[in-house]
């Protein structure tokens, strides 16, 4: 089956590479591109973080060194993709939520309350 892909790179390429090996033909045309604010200054001193994509994952961790004590934080990771990419990232303390709640982890609501108590 042909497939189109419009999700912004790199993961359009990811999900381009799992399809082709489940026999389809993707085509990658992203939609829309993510740019990162490179003289963003680096927040310090949080105990939690909350992130909603990869994205924001990958926005942060290029902004702090290897050993930034940000690295230490709590995250609260929405969707298994977010959380994964925390982790890659260097974060080692993820709480995750599915927004449908489908993958037994916490609900969006849940961690909202974990965020707020």
């Amino acid at each position: 089956m042909q497939l189109l892909i419009t999700r912004p790179e790199p993961d359009a390429h990811r999900l381009a590479t799992t399809l082709a090996a489940l026999g389809h033909t993707p085509l990658v045309l992203p939609l829309l591109d993510i740019v990162f604010d490179e003289t963003a200054s680096t927040p310090k001193n949080y105990a939690a973080l909350a992130f909603t994509s990869a994205n924001g994952v990958r926005a942060l961790s290029a902004l702090l060194p290897p050993d930034d004590s940000l690295l230490s934080a709590l995250v609260f990771a929405i969707g298994a993709q977010t959380a994964q990419a925390a982790q890659e990232a260097g974060w080692e303390n993820i709480i995750t939520c599915s927004p449908d709640n489908s993958a037994n982890n916490n609900s969006v609501a849940e961690m909202a309350e974990m965020i707020i108590a």
